[in-house]
């Protein structure tokens, strides 16, 4: 009976061994996923922020002027023109 006793606790111990190396690759797979994630989320932030920078420069009245002169585009101030019954419509606008 000593045989099979020492069989027994050598297929325990081989299998503690092959479940420790099993749960040591998957930490590794998961950190080298979560240092991917990392990498990425950072990319995207900084990519957001260039976008919210150049969408503040638009919103700066001097920066909106340079933008209408470069684009060669004729703004005229609205002028309210003869109104409809119901007050101001998006049709009663008129450009002089």
């Amino acid at each position: 009976m000593r045989p099979f006793r020492l069989f027994i606790i050598l297929v325990f111990l081989t299998a503690s061994a092959l479940a420790m190396v099993h749960l040591r690759f998957e930490s590794a797979r998961s950190a080298y996923r979560i240092q991917q994630l990392n990498a990425r989320q950072n990319a995207l932030r900084v990519r957001l922020w260039t976008q919210q920078k150049e969408i503040a420069c638009y919103t700066v009245p001097q920066r909106l002027r340079e933008l209408v002169d470069r684009m060669a585009v004729p703004v005229a101030p609205p002028v309210l023109g003869g109104g409809s019954a119901h007050g101001a419509g998006a049709g009663d606008w008129e450009t002089d």
